[in-house]
């Protein structure tokens, strides 16, 4: 009986072992996985390396309703529940601070200053290098839990396969390298500064220009100098000549298109534009606005004068 008491001691010590070891595996697990809180915005860059960082930004001292969304998102993770291998910082805003908010304010900045969203409170989503890739802070959405969770899940999904496009890139000036960033830059998600830089360098009239939102506002004024035919010639040689994401092709085509209108183009040739700029990308909101272009300024059904390709 005595070995057998001592073989069950053994095995019920041994148990209690591995049972510690899982439980502390599955926190850092779990840590790992939800995102870890960084105790300052500098010390989130340090830490990030390919990891995006979320900064939640609140007001700290001048709205209750505020402060409590805080609480709820951030702290409590009803929003941060979706930020999967993140590095998460607090950065509490403060009107009129006293001594000891300046205090606060430097130490969950760690010195730097760190990009804010348009509205508080509100999320910025950036790299290692503090490059801002994309904000979450429009009322209507931010303040449905529901809403705020899919499109912060969208961000970082988006986040991630950016990132894994741009791993792929080397220095930027090659066409190869061009063509990368352009699918990268289809992602609904600004470019890192370093690259956007790289870009606006090696094809100025290319992704580069849009990425200050030039590209149909540009387009405009040399098309109102020209015919239709020298215009569609322009608009094809830049869409040939440079890098573009799917979006950039859609703004030339439709600029051009609103030049062919007021020069009151032939109908065959503006329903062939609208069809081209919907079949670029048929799941984006240029297919549908070229739909409905279709059906108010040819009166036209698009779903039945040609399907989409």
């Amino acid at each position: 009986m005595a070995k057998l008491t001592a073989a069950k001691n053994i095995n019920h010590s041994s148990f209690i072992t591995d049972m510690k070891t899982v439980i502390f595996s599955s926190l850092l697990l779990l840590i790992t996985c939800l995102g870890a809180d960084a105790r300052s915005y500098a010390s989130a860059l340090k830490s990030a390396r390919n990891k995006p960082v979320i900064i939640f930004a609140y007001p700290a001292n001048f709205s209750d309703h505020g402060e409590k969304m805080y609480n709820e998102y951030f702290k409590r993770r009803k929003l941060l529940s979706v930020a999967r291998n993140c590095v998460l910082v607090a950065i509490p805003v403060y009107q009129n601070p006293s001594k000891r908010e300046k205090q606060l304010y430097e130490r969950a900045t760690g010195g730097l200053n760190p990009p804010m969203p348009r509205s508080l409170p509100g999320i910025v989503l950036t790299d290692s290098t503090g490059s801002i890739r994309g904000s979450m802070s429009d009322s209507d959405v931010f303040e449905n839990l529901d809403l705020a969770k899919a499109e912060l899940k969208r961000m970082l999904g988006n986040f991630s396969a950016q990132q894994k496009i741009l791993s792929r890139v080397k220095d930027g000036t090659k066409k190869r390298d061009l063509d990368q960033i352009a699918e990268a830059a289809s992602y609904d998600l600004a470019l890192p500064n370093d690259v956007r830089a790289r870009v606006s360098k090696a094809d100025p009239h290319g992704i580069g220009l849009s990425m200050t939102g030039n590209v149909w506002s540009g387009a405009l004024v040399e098309l109102d100098k020209l015919d239709i035919d020298s215009a569609e010639n322009y608009i094809r040689r830049m869409l040939s000549g440079g890098h573009y994401t799917k979006k950039q092709r859609q703004e030339l085509l439709l600029a051009l298109t609103g030049h062919m209108r007021r020069k009151d183009l032939p109908k065959n040739r503006l329903r062939a534009l609208y069809y081209e700029i919907r079949n670029i990308d048929p799941t984006g909101h240029y297919a549908s606005y070229a739909e409905e272009a279709i059906r108010i300024w040819l009166g036209e059904d698009p779903f039945r004068t040609e399907k989409i390709k």
